[in-house]
């Protein structure tokens, strides 16, 4: 299985190319889990954090091994990317991919759909700003669990939108989701 050079290329400092081979071998050859591991070892590496060992391909992988257990490793990795978003301040976008995983598959014109004002009202994101949401949005796109398109529109990957629609049913803010967008 041949590691992509992106991945070495995003986070140079997590290890040696055997170590990221040894990952993406972990994670099946799957482009997009390869896409969300190299993201977040980017972030890790980039802000020098306290969880310096989660910032090699060596700790990402048995974090995903453990994490994973029986489980499907997309849950793991995405699950993983959630948390440290959730460890930078910005919880509430693990919310607002679980409303994103409500829309259909196609990209989200997000300006024209999502009202700061609107969603600031809702028990799922009481007093959230203008800022705050490009913040969100912003923290998802740099973890790849979603793609800006050119048009500024929002895509979120098939796979990530299957977690995101799952994970929002079973947290029971399925209701909350559709009193979010804009009519």
């Amino acid at each position: 299985m041949q590691t992509p050079p992106e991945l070495i290329a995003l986070c140079p400092e997590a290890g040696s190319p055997r170590q990221a081979a040894a990952l993406v071998s972990q994670l099946g050859g799957v482009p997009l889990l390869c896409r969300l591991a190299g993201a977040y070892l980017a972030r890790v590496q980039e802000g020098r954090d306290e969880e310096p060992v989660l910032g090699t391909f060596t700790g990402y992988r048995t974090e995903v091994l453990l994490r994973a257990g029986a489980g499907p490793r997309r849950d793991a990795v995405i699950g993983l990317a959630l948390e440290r978003l959730d460890d930078d301040g910005l919880g509430q976008a693990h919310t607002l991919l679980r409303l994103f995983g409500a829309l259909p598959d196609a990209p989200v014109a997000y300006q024209l759909l999502l009202d700061p004002v609107l969603l600031a009202g809702s028990e799922l994101f009481a007093g959230l700003t203008g800022p705050h949401l490009e913040a969100l949005i912003d923290g998802l796109v740099g973890l790849a669990l979603v793609e800006r398109t050119v048009t500024g529109e929002l895509s979120v990957d098939p796979e990530i939108r299957e977690f995101a629609n799952h994970d929002g049913k079973d947290s029971g803010q399925r209701p909350a989701h559709s009193r979010c967008w804009r009519t």
